[in-house]
């Protein structure tokens, strides 16, 4: 394990100074691809929002609308507009894929090497298309990859299947139908 810190003033005990990295950058974002390029960090596009955010568990259990009535981390409204949820095994933390989850994932593939620009480039675009014509709810004009064609075959929903095409980078808008609506995040 490495220390991380800013601080010049840390103190720590013996062997620790052969464990600490001091970040250049203060910003966040410059601090995590300082720590991608030193420590040659590979970051896997399929574990992107992997792990929990309040217990950094990397266990889930999947769960659907009705298991969660009743359950205060989830509004009425949520609960109707989305089928699919997880719970972090951790810490009971409740998730969904939602607007928070595509503006995290797709944030987060800008610390891909390859991605850095072309992610937020495709981002604008998309977004600029979809501004051109808001009752647009087609997404990407491309047809889908025999990925997605598998994983609709497989039964998996819509929304399972745009949270697999936002992790993979292609940004899907968002315009208002719940089916259509999956990346978001926590629900806090």
């Amino acid at each position: 394990r490495v220390v991380l810190t800013r601080s010049r003033k840390m103190q720590l005990a013996g062997r620790a100074p052969e464990q600490l990295y001091w970040l250049r950058s203060q910003a966040a974002d410059a601090q995590m691809r300082e720590v991608v390029d030193v420590f040659g960090v590979v970051v896997d596009p399929d574990c992107l929002c992997g792990r929990c955010v309040q217990c950094n568990a990397w266990d889930w259990r999947f769960a659907l609308s009705e298991d969660l009535r009743g359950n205060p981390q989830v509004s009425e409204h949520t609960l109707e507009s989305y089928e699919e949820f997880w719970v972090c095994g951790g810490c009971g933390k409740v998730f969904w894929e939602g607007g928070g989850f595509e503006k995290a994932v797709i944030h987060f593939r800008t610390f891909l090497p390859e991605e850095r620009t072309p992610a937020v480039e495709q981002l604008g675009r998309r977004e600029n298309e979809s501004a051109a014509d808001p009752a647009d709810t087609s997404g990407p004009s491309d047809p889908p990859p025999d990925k997605y064609l598998k994983m609709q075959e497989q039964g998996l929903s819509q929304q399972r299947i745009r949270a697999q095409m936002v992790r993979d980078g292609i940004h899907v808008h968002l315009s208002g139908a719940a089916a259509a609506a999956p990346p978001a995040s926590s629900g806090s």
